[in-house]
């Protein structure tokens, strides 16, 4: 059976109040727009994603800390959907990276490797 991940699904903390665009800009089909709705709830201490869908947006928090580093912001359509605004946070005391060239690729892996099931790289690998 498929959980949905649900805000209530996870402790999280408050959405960060220092957050910077991040110029994200993906299109997704219906089929993968509902997968991504779906949203991830950790199952073991080693899953660091906790993601969770509320119209319009997918929201991305940190599992140890329930720290939000990233919102997407969703405009459907009988197609699919595109995003259509994203942000990371910038509250260094929840997280360190300063790159959003690096928040948008990472971002991009989580979307594809955690909720579309995708092979890739993750920005890491060789940094």
């Amino acid at each position: 059976m498929l959980m949905i991940a649900t805000r209530e699904s996870w402790t999280v903390l408050p959405l960060p109040e220092y957050r910077a665009a991040l110029g994200f800009a993906e299109t997704y089909t219906s089929a993968d727009f509902e997968r991504l709705k779906c949203g991830l709830i950790p199952e073991e201490m080693e899953d660091k994603w906790f993601i969770f869908y509320e119209d319009p947006w997918l929201y991305f928090h940190r599992s140890w800390t329930g720290a939000g580093i990233y919102g997407v912001e969703f405009h459907a359509s009988h197609q699919g959907a595109s995003v259509a605004a994203s942000w990371v946070s910038r509250d260094a005391t929840q997280y360190g990276e300063t790159s959003t060239d690096h928040d948008r690729d990472l971002l991009k892996f989580l979307i594809d490797a955690l909720l579309l099931g995708k092979h890739g790289h993750h920005p890491d690998e060789g940094r």
